[in-house]
Parts: C-alpha cells; sequence; structure tokens
C-alpha cells in the first residue's frame, strides 16, 4: 500500500484531475477507434484512482 502525506495525496488528485480533462480532449480529436478506445481505458483508470483516493479521505480544494 501506497501511503501519502497530505500535500502529496492533493498533488496527485491535482494532478490526476488534469489528466482526466486532457483524456477527455484526447479521445473527442481521436482519429482512430483503437485510439480511442485505450484512452478511455486510461479515463477509467484515472477516475478509480480518484475515487480510492477520495474515499480515504476528504477532499479540501
Amino acid at each position: 500500500m501506497l501511503e501519502l502525506n497530505d500535500r502529496e495525496r492533493d498533488l496527485l488528485i491535482r494532478l490526476l484531475e488534469t489528466a482526466r480533462g486532457e483524456t477527455g480532449t484526447e479521445i473527442h480529436h481521436a482519429r482512430d477507434y483503437k485510439t480511442r478506445d485505450s484512452l478511455r481505458e486510461e479515463r477509467e483508470v484515472v477516475m478509480r484512482l480518484l475515487e480510492q483516493l477520495s474515499a480515504t479521505t476528504p477532499v479540501v480544494r
């Protein structure tokens, strides 16, 4: 299990939120289905990670 302090967790959450938004844009601009599917899978992983991080402690923004 990965242990993070508050600062590290907050940074990771912000980076994952940025990645989630950018991945959505990449999916929209992808020209082939293989790339879109790969990006959708990546977005799902990012969303699961965000859920796990949010479940461990409240997110303060």
